[in-house]
C-alpha cells in the first residue's frame, strides 16, 4: 500500500514537468484534449467493470473533489 501511495505521489509531482515539456510540442488545447482523452480511456473501463455501478448519490462528492483538484487545492 505504501508503495502505491509513493508511486502516485511521485507521478503527481512529475505532472508539472511533463506538462511543461509537452506544451513545447503540442498547442495548449490539443494538450488538454489529449489529457482528457487518456483519462477517459482509463476511467471508462473501470466504471464499466464496477459491480455496483455509478450511483447518483456519488456524483456530488466526485464533482467537489474534481473541482478542488482542478483548483490545485
Amino acid at each position: 500500500m505504501l508503495l502505491w501511495v509513493t508511486l502516485i505521489a511521485a507521478l503527481g509531482g512529475a505532472v508539472p514537468t511533463f506538462s511543461k515539456i509537452s506544451l513545447t510540442v503540442f498547442p495548449p488545447f490539443t494538450f488538454i484534449f489529449l489529457r482528457f482523452l487518456c483519462a477517459v480511456l482509463i476511467l471508462v473501463p473501470l466504471f464499466i467493470r464496477a459491480k455496483e455501478g455509478f450511483l447518483k448519490k456519488d456524483l456530488l462528492p466526485i464533482v467537489l473533489i474534481s473541482m478542488l483538484g482542478a483548483a490545485n487545492v
